[in-house]
């Protein structure tokens, strides 16, 4: 559960044009901090909202554009024939 809002940081932090690791070191402590002291808080949400927040960050950070070249990847076979 801490790993996802971690990549949703990261990628606030390089769009916001930040480039030094204090960025991330802040943001890891804000989410511990959270965590540690939100958790009655955060206990208390139904476990279908906090895998909807997650969706939605999958679905933010999927970069859409790597559909259109899909048919030019090369294909491999991973057959086990020699």
């Amino acid at each position: 559960m801490g790993g996802c809002p971690m990549i949703a940081q990261t990628l606030v932090n390089l769009s916001a044009g930040s480039r030094a690791r204090l960025s991330g070191i802040v943001a890891a402590l804000t989410i511990l901090f959270i965590i540690l002291f939100g958790a009655p808080i955060i206990e208390q949400l139904p476990m279908a909202a906090l895998v909807g927040v997650m969706i939605m960050v999958a679905v933010g950070t999927f970069e859409w554009a790597s559909f259109k070249i899909i048919n030019k990847m090369p294909r491999h076979d991973f057959s086990l024939e020699s």
